[in-house]
């Protein structure tokens, strides 16, 4: 027989321990921060801060506003907003990465094709003429 390794999922999401952040060197924050949003914090603040800053910069300081300040509220209310839904017990960047690549991906359905008309299967009779 075949020498196969089987694996099997277990509740991992049950015993999934999360770190959390209760000082920030010698700070003490007002309410604990799970080292999750703090990561999600510092990306999607470098991803506004190069739209706000770098690229809007100029015309949103032509209009009277900061552009920093911006980028880092936009950062605060896109971190809050990933942490109020459900990722079901995976790790927000995965999820929304899962999420991305299943958008992405081709689909097939027939919802919105063409059907195609199979021709009618006719039965064949052979004959076969063994004469040696």
């Amino acid at each position: 027989m075949y020498n196969k390794r089987r694996t099997h999922a277990s509740y991992r999401s049950l015993y999934r321990i999360k770190p959390v952040l209760y000082y920030f060197g010698d700070v003490q924050l007002p309410f604990p921060i799970s080292v999750e949003i703090a990561l999600i914090f510092g990306v999607v603040n470098i991803i506004f801060y190069v739209l706000f800053v770098e690229l809007l910069g100029p015309i949103l300081t032509s209009l009277g506003l900061v552009p920093w300040m911006i980028s880092v509220s936009m950062s605060v209310l896109a971190t809050w907003l990933t942490t109020k839904f459900d990722a079901a017990g995976k790790f927000i960047p995965k999820y929304l990465s899962d999420a991305l690549l299943f958008l992405a991906r081709s689909k097939t359905s027939t919802l919105h094709s063409r059907i195609k008309i199979r021709k009618k299967k006719e039965a064949c009779n052979w004959k076969v003429d063994v004469s040696s």
